[in-house]
């Protein structure tokens, strides 16, 4: 019985509960808490790539509430960056790429860069 109580204390200190996609904060104050509350949330979709045909990029997921837009979190040499409104169409197109790296530098790469709040 403790550790229940204990547990309903301290989730909603620590974030136990995931967060529906819906109610997402549409801005963040770091990159860390975005990419945290990205992989933390509940999504209607959820796809992975196996990265390691790419030099470049080492990990590629993608995260959508209405299965028409979503978040793209990319691993590139060793940093996580998170890209947002990026559509599902763009997605699947990249995971077809011959070339990830250069699908992504023409395609997805300062064009859908989650913006922090100041």
């Amino acid at each position: 019985m403790k550790l229940i109580i204990l547990f309903l204390f301290l989730c909603p200190l620590f974030g136990c509960a995931q967060i529906d996609c819906n109610n997402l904060p549409q801005n963040y104050n770091t990159y860390n808490k975005a990419l945290s509350t990205v992989k933390g949330a509940k999504f209607s979709f959820i796809d992975n790539i196996n990265t390691s045909r790419s030099s470049f990029i080492t990990s590629a997921s993608y995260y959508s509430c209405d299965n028409k837009f979503g978040f793209l979190i990319i691993g590139l040499q060793g940093r996580e960056y998170i890209y947002k409104n990026l559509p599902k169409t763009l997605w699947i197109q990249f995971k077809q790429a011959s070339s990830l790296g250069t699908f992504y530098n023409q395609y997805i790469r300062r064009r859908y860069t989650l913006v922090l709040q100041n």
